[in-house]
């Protein structure tokens, strides 16, 4: 169970990680001036913002399925 949420995690952070680097790319293709410790900052945010994002969806999913009340198990109907 806490390697699913790791997992997640990690996949999140790489996924916050890949936004911020496609937004720092956009950025350097416009003329707007920014310092270069503000694309740590952005690198980092994102990251975490993806971490705690992957964190929460695996953590819901794994409290779904351990859970023992019959209505979370239902298949939805059509």
């Amino acid at each position: 169970m806490i390697r699913l949420v790791l997992r997640a995690t990690v996949a999140g952070a790489l996924t916050g990680v890949a936004v911020a680097l496609l937004l720092h790319l956009a950025i350097l293709n416009t003329p707007v001036q920014i310092p270069p410790h503000r694309f740590g900052w952005q690198l980092f945010t994102f990251g975490l913002a993806g971490a705690i994002a992957g964190m929460g969806l695996s953590s819901v999913i794994a409290l779904k399925a351990t859970n023992p009340e019959p209505d979370y198990h239902r298949k939805p109907k059509r």
